[in-house]
């Protein structure tokens, strides 16, 4: 299995910080790693880039069978592909629902849809796991996900890094 969630602090832009801000945590940004290459929701589009990007944090899904990881690969390709647009719309909504989100989780409702305007970087990247077959957060519509959410997921592991022995 090759794949990663990648996550982000806020740097010093001002969008980064909006959202650390506006979601009371210091995660702004999240991609996804997947054989080889890293696929993010950014302005203009979804774009992909070889290699595994660096992050702040690299966390590892629950096993993905090959055939879902395939199906994952193809669907992330296909957003490429068609640089399916940042929803900028849907970040300065989302600014104002957050606070509620419990609320229209309730109603089974969210106030925004990724047909209507685009995708933020946290639902493209709940999107692809589901496609994968990795639901991450069964209790939550997928369109209501924000980069700390994935930091706060107790399905997601801690990569740790491989230590070397020496002689």
């Amino acid at each position: 299995m090759t794949t990663r969630v990648l996550l982000y602090k806020a740097g010093k832009d001002i969008v980064g910080r909006a959202i650390s801000y506006f979601t009371m945590s210091e995660w702004a940004h999240v991609a996804i790693y997947v054989r080889g290459a890293t696929y993010e929701q950014t302005w203009p589009g979804v774009t992909k880039t070889a290699g595994q990007k660096p992050a702040d944090m690299v966390l590892v899904p629950p096993a993905i069978a090959d055939s879902a990881e395939t199906r994952m690969l193809l669907w992330l390709e296909d957003q490429a592909a068609r640089k399916v647009r940042y929803n900028w719309m849907k970040l300065v909504v989302f600014a104002l629902v957050y606070p509620l989100r419990w609320f229209f989780a309730r109603l089974g409702w969210m106030p925004f849809q990724a047909a209507l305007f685009g995708e933020v970087c946290s639902t493209f990247v709940d999107q692809a796991l589901m496609v994968g077959g990795v639901d991450l957060f069964p209790w939550r519509d997928e369109e209501a996900t924000v980069p700390g959410d994935f930091y706060d997921c107790r399905v997601l592991e801690l990569e740790m890094p491989v230590e070397v022995e020496l002689p």
